[in-house]
């Protein structure tokens, strides 16, 4: 598996894998994707395997206080010392082999590489569980979680406390490109 950025060829297969992930929450547009890459090419790739599309992940910076709504396209570069993972997902038959732990690995250690303070997120289909093993942990506040379906909830990891060493993630064994 390698990571690799969003090229227009991957658009069609992210495209499916959104479908096919998301069932209580209508898919985004491809235009409103695409606003995320546009906004932050960096923080945005795909897990490939055998050169097809097997996850998918997409990031931008963000303000703490508040949440990016659903289906609105960016139209700016965001900025903030908070970096939001809009969204990752993982093709249908590549579940349960490690690509979402190891696409979310490579963002937190994007993240911490670029200086972001902490990594955000809003938890979906029950993805809580996921996130908190990663050492994630539940974001409280007057949010607007509405558009994100029943049971969503906020997330988020600081990165600087790892950098200090009170989270156990181990950045010096990420690896990554």
């Amino acid at each position: 598996m390698q990571i690799e950025s969003i090229e227009e060829q991957h658009w069609e297969q992210i495209l499916q894998i959104q479908r096919d992930a998301y069932i209580d929450i209508a898919p985004e547009s491809l235009e409103v994707l695409q606003s995320k890459v546009i906004a932050s090419p960096e923080t945005c790739f795909v897990a490939l395997e055998q050169g097809k599309v097997a996850g998918y992940l997409l990031a931008h910076p963000w303000d703490e206080e508040t949440l990016p709504p659903l289906f609105l396209k960016l139209d700016c570069k965001p900025k903030g010392r908070v970096l939001y993972i809009h969204d990752l997902a993982v093709a249908k038959g590549h579940g349960g082999r490690g690509i979402g732990r190891f696409m979310a690995y490579e963002i937190l250690a994007q993240a911490k590489r670029h200086s972001y303070a902490q990594v955000n997120l809003v938890a979906v289909n029950n993805a809580s569980k996921f996130w908190s093993k990663l050492e994630f942990k539940l974001r409280f506040g007057a949010y607007d979680l509405s558009s994100y379906g029943e049971g969503a909830v906020v997330m988020g990891f600081e990165v600087e406390s790892s950098i200090n060493g009170s989270n156990s993630i181990d950045f010096k064994l990420l690896k990554y490109r």
